[in-house]
């Protein structure tokens, strides 16, 4: 009797994982407005795709029974860092694709879990460097001095970006902010010094219950802020260069659609490939700052990625 039981339990585990997933399968840390957003886009982009034969699966944490369906999946896509960790403790034949995650914390996980780093990868949250720094100097021509508050999670991206933009004129002082009850004296400190602050995606320094009193600061200063968030953007900065949920869904898709008939590996972390340009018109009058049309910044960043992938 008891080897009945046990025969029937192993075939059971046989049957689940033989049956086991064979699409695409997108692991939800939770059922966030800007998670729901990207399953929503990514259900989209397949569908407008005439040669899609890609089938779509949806998982939120916790399930861990549920995973098991994930095993042979051409494609997991982890949407946060939680989802992230439990994707990378499946099979190391299973590709994992990251996103919404900090770069810190992919970097860390894919070494917990060691992983090939050619069947693990990312769509990172910061803009590429060069668009980054054309948005700076597209939006403010005549600012020379950007100041940036950084933590951990953004200090690779932070002091890369300040090399690359003292090569076109553009100084960026960076301010690591290493005591969170420092915020605010950091922030005068800095914005004494610069011409503009300039927010980069850092759930340590830039997060929710932060955001009024950089945003309040900055203007007694009369500085304005530039950030990577259209909310952030509304909530009182001057410009935001932004890649939505929306954006990253399509990214995703256009990855999975290559990875379908492809043996090779999946591609190299990569920065958002489209994005979006939001100036509030508002704070522009408030700070006096004359603005270009958005859509005018938007073809003349486009125009510039386009330049330099040729």
């Amino acid at each position: 009797m008891r080897f009945a039981c046990c025969f029937f339990a192993v075939m059971c585990l046989f049957s689940e994982v033989a049956l086991a997933y064979t699409g695409v399968t997108i692991v939800m840390s939770s059922k966030t407005e800007a998670n729901l957003a990207f399953v929503e886009q990514f259900k989209t982009e397949l569908a407008s795709n005439e040669n899609n034969t890609l089938n779509l699966k949806v998982i939120e944490l916790p399930a861990r029974k549920r995973l098991v369906v994930a095993e042979n999946s051409e494609l997991v896509i982890a949407l946060g860092e939680k989802a992230l960790e439990a994707a990378s403790k499946l099979s190391h034949t299973t590709p994992v694709l990251a996103v919404h995650t900090p770069s810190l914390a992919y970097e860390q996980i894919l070494e917990k879990s060691r992983r090939d780093a050619s069947n693990m990868s990312m769509i990172m949250q910061n803009q590429p460097y060069a668009r980054q720094i054309n948005f700076i100097q597209l939006v403010l021509p005549a600012a020379k001095n950007i100041g940036s508050l950084v933590n951990g999670n953004s200090q690779t991206y932070a002091e890369q970006l300040k090399t690359q933009a003292d090569k076109k004129g553009l100084n960026v002082q960076l301010t690591h902010l290493n005591d969170p009850s420092m915020l605010i004296p950091e922030l005068k400190t800095l914005l004494e010094a610069n011409d503009a602050l300039l927010a980069i995606p850092d759930t340590a320094v830039y997060k929710p219950d932060t955001a009024q009193s950089i945003l309040m600061t900055s203007y007694q200063f009369k500085k304005p802020v530039l950030c990577y968030s259209l909310s952030y953007a509304k909530a009182g900065a001057l410009a935001a260069l932004y890649s939505s949920s929306r954006h990253l869904a399509k990214q995703a898709a256009e990855i999975a659609q290559q990875s379908q008939n492809a043996e090779s590996a999946l591609p190299l972390p990569q920065a958002p490939k489209y994005f979006s340009v939001y100036v509030n018109r508002q704070v522009a009058r408030l700070l006096n700052i004359e603005v270009n049309k958005d859509v005018a910044i938007f073809q003349e960043l486009i125009a510039t990625d386009n330049l330099q992938n040729e």
